[in-house]
């Protein structure tokens, strides 16, 4: 039984490191396309990012006149409580799905 238990945290820490690479990967990736995006998906991909590499919103919500600020502290707030990597995983999944096909395929 201990051997098994092994295993099993063994497959999860690799899991864990390709989650990790993979997420770097698309982080980077997707600077080759993001002007590409609507602004809604770049919202979505921008809050997926800050939960993954901040956690819960750490920073209040910006006046009423800066309205970039405010969505995407909007974005950013409806990961809130999301661990670490639900959202990266969540983010490679979006990148992947907006991804051009060449870029895509490496993800």
């Amino acid at each position: 039984m201990p051997f098994v238990r092994i295993q099993i945290i063994n497959l999860l820490y690799i899991n864990l490191i390709q989650m990790a690479e993979n997420f770097e990967l698309a982080a980077e990736e997707v600077k080759s396309f993001v002007d590409k995006l609507n602004d809604q998906t770049k919202l979505q991909i921008y809050g997926l990012y800050k939960q993954a590499t901040v956690g819960d919103v750490n920073i209040g919500k910006p006046g009423i006149l800066d309205q970039k600020g405010r969505a995407k502290w909007d974005a950013w707030n409806a990961n809130k409580g999301k661990s670490n990597e639900q959202a990266k995983a969540e983010y490679v999944q979006v990148v992947k799905a907006n991804a051009p096909a060449d870029i895509a395929k490496n993800l």
